[in-house]
């Protein structure tokens, strides 16, 4: 409920004020020894940030445990790439995620962050690509991963793209939603998807909605290379399209 989320400002250089924090400890019911450690806790959260060059830390959740303590059950950190070079003991948490994280194997200019759903998505832009994201969940539909191709893609990026999506072992089905309204036109996904289809044979059902410059042409290419997708004129009828593929 939005009564029971608090919100207190930070100054990056100044610690956070203790008696604020013991008021906001009191706010969640905590009191005595929880109070203190929540209090230190937030100071220790504070100078980590400040420290390790952190643009974000979550403890999430924060919970009592047995023996009535305070206990941290899971911790997400970002840190921020441009001071990467102040801290050597990164190196190799830097260099196992070079080699193990698609995000990093993404070499092709678009952004890449696998999630734990079973949709894939090839998608023009930022922007369009979490609209749609926001769509399947509403829809109780998974997302397999964040993608959005650069503002000007080659056929060999989005091929690039659409191959790192699906070697995801969880994708049932690959969803392109692309509106060809910049510069990377329809018919540039349209080669991309049949690329990969040439080299190694899309084997998931695959969901198409073009919308905006070269859709026809696009479409074309797609039926004349008898590339195995059903099209989409609407998010509407896209959902439903998926969500019939994956009851299968």
């Amino acid at each position: 409920a939005p009564d029971t989320l608090h919100r207190l400002g930070l100054s990056v250089d100044e610690a956070p004020d203790e008696a604020v924090l013991i008021e906001l400890a009191d706010k969640m019911g905590l009191s005595g020894k929880l109070a203190k450690d929540y209090v230190d806790t937030c100071c220790n959260l504070h100078r980590a940030v400040n420290e390790l060059d952190a643009l974000s830390i979550e403890l999430n959740p924060l919970a009592v445990v047995e023996e009535n303590q305070l206990a941290t059950l899971d911790v997400k950190m970002e840190i921020d790439d441009n001071a990467l070079f102040r801290h050597d003991e990164y190196s190799e948490i830097r260099e196992h995620n070079r080699l193990h994280d698609r995000k990093f194997r993404a070499q092709s200019g678009f952004n890449y962050v696998q999630l734990e759903g079973n949709i894939g998505l090839l998608v023009g832009g930022a922007g369009l690509a979490l609209a749609t994201m926001d769509l399947l969940k509403l829809h109780q539909l998974e997302p397999a991963n964040f993608l959005d191709l650069p503002p000007i893609a080659t056929r060999k990026d989005v091929a690039n793209a659409c191959q790192t999506v699906l070697q995801a072992e969880s994708v049932d089905a690959l969803f392109v939603n692309a509106v060809g309204g910049g510069l990377t036109h329809c018919d540039t996904i349209a080669e991309g998807l049949i690329t990969v289809h040439i080299q190694e044979k899309i084997r998931c059902p695959i969901v198409v909605r073009f919308a905006g410059t070269k859709r026809e042409h696009g479409l074309t290419l797609l039926k004349n290379y008898r590339i195995p997708i059903e099209y989409a004129e609407t998010m509407d009828e896209a959902i439903e399209i998926l969500r019939r593929k994956i009851r299968r």
